[in-house]
């Protein structure tokens, strides 16, 4: 189900990965639009861990990061 921001959400409440960004899975890498719950998907600090929940939100490009655009799997500040 593609949900839409709601009024009072701002960028800063918003998180995750853009379409097309892969992580990698006990499978190999993956593009996060593939995806499915409970898949094992490698974490930073605990190893492969399931995947309890997929949510998917919509952001109309003028409301992306003042029209900034991110690499794609990157994490703004680390």
């Amino acid at each position: 189900m593609l949900d839409k921001l709601s009024i009072d959400q701002t960028m800063d409440q918003v998180s995750g990965f853009v379409s097309g960004t892969k992580v990698i899975t006990n499978h190999g890498q993956v593009a996060v639009e593939d995806l499915q719950p409970n898949d094992a998907i490698l974490t930073r600090d605990r190893g492969f861990q399931a995947l309890r929940a997929i949510r998917k939100t919509q952001v109309a490009a003028e409301e992306s990061a003042n029209g900034c655009k991110q690499k794609t799997g990157r994490i703004p500040g680390r």
